[in-house]
């Protein structure tokens, strides 16, 4: 939905400049990421709620009958498209006006609204791994986070919830793909893999890649701060990014990766290199911040419906809060100004729809409107 007038400014492919500290600073995180993943995933895990849950969307799915079928495609077109929507309706939060809490989030103090999405791929046949073999299906994502409002970086995924020491977060936001999750399965049941409960599938092959949303959520996060505070990211402001001592530690490193990305800042802020440039230059876990969203967008497709939308501007609005902070670096770029001139024509016309009455829970509501609002207000 955001996105959508924006691709020719945002989404486009651009050549990029090296960072090397910050690089070796992410590759750092990944590689402490990836020590815990492998310490995790022999790990029995544990069958909290939203094991239960993802056991339920797979109980209804009717495993034993998309086992007869000779292949995916026969489960997708013969089955699964048409029994996808009953299996979505469990947990559509604008069907059922449900929220959740303590599923994926540990329970703590505060209280964190958590939020499942239906979705499923722009185009299942050319993105699933159709007939392609467990080590293919073996990757995929069928559960994602896609928005978390803490700055902890936190790894602590243990027994198959997310566990915040300092900065608990208030909403979370997790997108759902059932035929990915369904299909999945299948694959893992046919492949002659290890005898698994469907708990401890769960836990090996769905939940411990939130590991990588998690790093990827706190980059974006540590970008963003440091666009707003560009010239004050001192002690103080580190240590408001950094997380508990053992599992979200963010290393020795940080200082001198901040100031290497402030250095670009100012290059971007000079005009010595272009935003399109700066954006393509900051990384994520494995790409770049416009690969990944090109990624998340085939992957976390949102049916569009002008009741889903509030959905839609929860999986974006980071994102494009941080692209628009890029553009203003340089606010008489031709890009800029074109960027200016698509959100002054479509975020009116989105504003105008209220489309945020459509979400049940008066606190996000409010905060999706003031959103818009001070978004409208600064074009």
């Amino acid at each position: 939905m955001l996105f959508r007038a924006l691709d020719t400014y945002l989404l486009r492919n651009a050549p990029q400049r090296s960072m090397p500290h910050f690089a070796q600073y992410i590759e750092t995180l990944t590689v402490r990421r990836e020590i815990l993943t492998a310490r995790y995933e022999d790990a029995p895990g544990y069958e909290n709620r939203i094991v239960v849950f993802l056991r339920k969307i797979l109980a209804d799915a009717d495993i034993p009958t998309l086992l007869r079928k000779s292949s995916d495609f026969d489960c997708y077109f013969d089955i699964l498209r048409y029994t996808e929507p009953g299996l979505s309706n469990i947990f559509d939060p604008v069907t059922t006006g449900l929220s959740f809490y303590d599923m994926l989030i540990r329970k703590s103090s505060t209280s964190t609204v958590e939020y499942y999405i239906p979705v499923q791929c722009e185009d299942v046949v050319a993105t699933l791994p159709l007939d392609r073999g467990w080590e293919e299906w073996e990757s995929v994502r069928p559960i994602r986070l896609v928005d978390v409002d803490s700055l902890e970086l936190t790894f602590n995924t243990y027994q198959d919830q997310i566990v915040y020491q300092r900065d608990h977060p208030t909403r979370a936001v997790v997108t759902v793909d059932v035929v990915a999750l369904v299909l999945q399965y299948v694959n893992f049941l046919q492949s002659g893999a290890p005898d698994l409960s469907q708990a401890e599938y769960i836990h090996r092959y769905v939940l411990i890649h939130l590991l990588v949303d998690l790093q990827n959520l706190w980059l974006g996060n540590l970008y963003d701060t440091v666009l707003s505070n560009p010239g004050r990211m001192e002690h103080d402001s580190i240590a408001a990014l950094t997380g508990d001592g053992f599992y979200g530690f963010p290393g020795t490193e940080l200082p001198i990766a901040l100031r290497e990305f402030t250095a670009m800042l100012r290059m971007c802020r000079g005009g010595v290199i272009t935003p399109a440039t700066f954006l393509t230059s900051l990384k994520l876990s494995h790409d770049s911040v416009p690969s990944f969203l090109r990624n998340l967008l085939i992957t976390t497709s949102i049916a569009d419906r002008r009741q889903n939308y509030w959905m839609e501007y929860l999986r974006d609005m980071r994102w494009l809060n941080l692209m628009c902070k890029v553009y203003d670096l340089q606010p008489d770029f031709v890009a800029t100004r074109n960027l200016k001139t698509a959100l002054r024509r479509d975020l009116p016309i989105l504003y105008y729809q209220r489309f945020w009455q459509n979400c049940h829970d008066r606190k996000t509501s409010s905060m999706i409107e003031q959103d818009l609002k001070n978004r409208i207000a600064v074009l």
